[in-house]
């Protein structure tokens, strides 16, 4: 079984704002979701920092290391379902198989075709 995205740590004291902005990361649903946006931070009336600290301290990855593994893992699911590595890098917000690639093969050591030959 694959491993997941890392979860909320325990015993942490929760920002009720910072999660409202933070939330979209671990649902990710669109495949472009951009870190940089001031959106979060102007739902929130925090700053991108504080949201970024806060995100830090709650799951134990900065936001673009999560979001990283949480696109890998949507990847892993796609790669296992039979679709192409051109369409799961797209769907999972790279703009090109090169660098999906390059992300993948960091991430979990195989690239994507060796990764569909193993688990298929």
């Amino acid at each position: 079984m694959a491993p997941t995205a890392p979860s909320i740590r325990a015993g942490r004291r929760k920002d009720p704002k910072c999660a409202k902005a933070t939330a979209p990361l671990a649902q990710f649903r669109a495949p472009r979701i951009s870190l940089g946006a001031p959106v979060p931070a102007a739902l929130t009336s925090r700053s991108p920092f504080h949201i970024a600290r806060a995100f830090s301290q709650a799951t134990g990855l900065p936001p673009h290391a999560y979001l990283e593994s949480v696109r890998m893992r949507r990847a892993r699911e796609l790669l296992r379902s039979g679709i192409s590595v051109v369409e799961t890098a797209l769907a999972v917000g790279y703009p090109d198989q090169s660098h999906f690639t390059h992300r993948f093969r960091r991430h979990t050591g195989f690239t994507p075709g060796q990764y569909r030959t193993v688990v298929m």
